[in-house]
């Protein structure tokens, strides 16, 4: 599997390639995971930046092979673009000799589209199945966000590899549910060669007793990138309103990225009842958790959530067992289908999903959070959706018939 962004759960960050690697691992298979050395959270591994050449660990079975890449700074930077493109033909290069083994099958997978294009490049030479993954649609994600025009020259770069991609590939996984739809309009792509696979968790680590509430005071936890797409500008523009309406609701946010430092700024200024915190390492999120008296999604308006959602938030917030209240909506949402918290669509509606979490008291707090619990083993659990794709994965190998050797 090959993602640039994917981490080991010793650090935080996306893990996603390593909860399915673990369940794949555990049932006889052997899996290698190639990320970068550096990516927009930072340095990947626990003991910071490899110094020289790849590095080649183990987490739980799971093989990680670190290709080293230049840091940069900022998320919409030239740096960012070279440190992208460099990852992808590294990985062509270490890879395409086969000193580290003839895969079965090679899974590509976004954010950038040169990680799942490496992929595509080693299927080819190995003469093996590809399978294109679609975590984030670039460049249609750039251009909702207002990263860059749409008759961009990258805009249409971008396509191009994208179409390449979905057109080459031998299963289109996308994590949000309505994503098929996207290569279907777009690109002809048939039913049969789409699955979808959301982001998930592991429900069995969460403990959902519920916290103790100090003096009736309700700890309402935000997890993740504290960046500009993430739009908590918008959330930060109407506590002062709701921190006098609701003088027991604390926020805590939990996470870094270019925002946190103004929004930290703001919190002190206006003397608002925030706290921020460190992000931690996946295995400690459980523990992290733990300590919320309910959580908070917060979504930006864009076309883009008519394909849905899979944020890895919103799964561990189910497993953990506490009310959720989400600003914004989607399609295909998660929460609506939980009944676990509330949806404000819009920013109006958030004090009055509020007061609801306060009126419901600690039963019925308690009661939301089994439900969000419920809905985590049966459509978040990573053995469940490993399971699924493995599925699929076995169906691609069988129908590829088999070839005399790879290319040289």
């Amino acid at each position: 599997m090959i993602a640039q962004d994917t981490r080991p759960p010793e650090v935080p960050g996306i893990t996603r390639h390593y909860a399915l690697g673990r369940e794949w691992v555990s049932r006889g298979d052997e899996v290698l995971v190639v990320h970068g050395s550096f990516d927009h959270l930072g340095p990947s591994l626990p003991e910071g930046p490899p110094p020289e050449g790849v590095w080649d660990r183990s987490y739980d079975g799971v093989r990680f092979l670190t290709v080293p890449v230049p840091p940069y700074g900022g998320s919409a930077t030239p740096g960012r673009l070279w440190n992208n493109w460099l990852f992808g033909r590294r990985v062509e290069k270490i890879l395409g000799g086969g000193s580290y083994g003839v895969p079965q099958v090679v899974l590509g997978s976004t954010v950038h589209p040169w990680a799942a294009r490496a992929g595509l490049r080693l299927a080819r030479r190995f003469r093996v199945p590809f399978v294109f993954e679609v975590r984030d649609l670039w460049p249609q994600t750039l251009v909702e966000l207002g990263r860059i025009f749409p008759g961009h020259p990258l805009v249409r770069y971008f396509g191009a590899v994208e179409r390449t991609l979905a057109q080459s590939a031998d299963l289109v996984v996308t994590s949000a549910p309505r994503m098929g739809e996207y290569f279907r309009e777009r690109y002809s792509l048939p039913e049969e060669r789409w699955c979808w696979i959301t982001n998930g968790t592991f429900v069995e680590a969460f403990d959902p007793s519920p916290p103790e509430e100090d003096e009736g005071a309700l700890e309402i936890f935000y997890t993740g990138t504290l960046g500009r797409a993430n739009r908590l500008d918008r959330f930060f523009a109407l506590l002062p309103d709701l921190a006098r309406r609701f003088p027991t609701l604390r926020f805590v946010f939990v996470g870094r990225g270019e925002m946190r430092r103004e929004l930290e700024e703001r919190g002190r200024l206006q003397g608002l009842p925030v706290r921020f915190e460190d992000p931690v390492p996946k295995r400690r999120v459980p523990e992290l958790l733990r300590r919320a008296s309910a959580f908070l999604v917060v979504l930006d308006d864009l076309p883009l959530y008519r394909y849905g959602t899979s944020l890895n938030k919103m799964a561990d917030y189910h497993a953990a067992g506490r009310p959720v209240i989400l600003l914004g909506d989607c399609a295909e949402n998660p929460l609506a289908a939980s009944g676990a918290g509330w949806v404000a669509p819009r920013e109006e509606d958030l004090p009055g999903a509020l007061e609801a979490l306060v009126r419901a008291g600690v039963e019925g707090r308690r009661e939301l959070g089994r439900r969000g619990r419920e809905y985590a083993r049966e459509h978040y659990d990573w053995p469940k959706l490993a399971e699924r794709l493995r599925g699929r994965l076995e169906k691609v190998v069988s129908r590829r018939p088999p070839e005399s050797s790879p290319r040289r």
